[in-house]
């Protein structure tokens, strides 16, 4: 089973604007900026991967929304 949650271009840019990764003490951390939700392991690929997931269902709720 792969780990790789793929996002379009756009969604990615979205992605990537509405959110703050960094390499921590214990591994790693992806957070929204706008405090919805925040997720932190050891493993940058799973990170990534459980943000991707987190951040899609938000978006499609239209919390990203202007």
């Amino acid at each position: 089973m792969s780990l790789h949650v793929h996002l379009d271009e756009e969604l990615a840019e979205e992605f990537d604007k509405n959110t703050v990764s960094r390499k921590t003490k214990n591994g790693y951390s992806v957070k929204c900026k706008k405090g919805l939700w925040a997720v932190a392991g050891p493993s940058k690929e799973f990170v990534e991967k459980e943000a991707k997931r987190y951040f899609i269902q938000y978006y499609m709720d239209g919390e990203y929304d202007v």
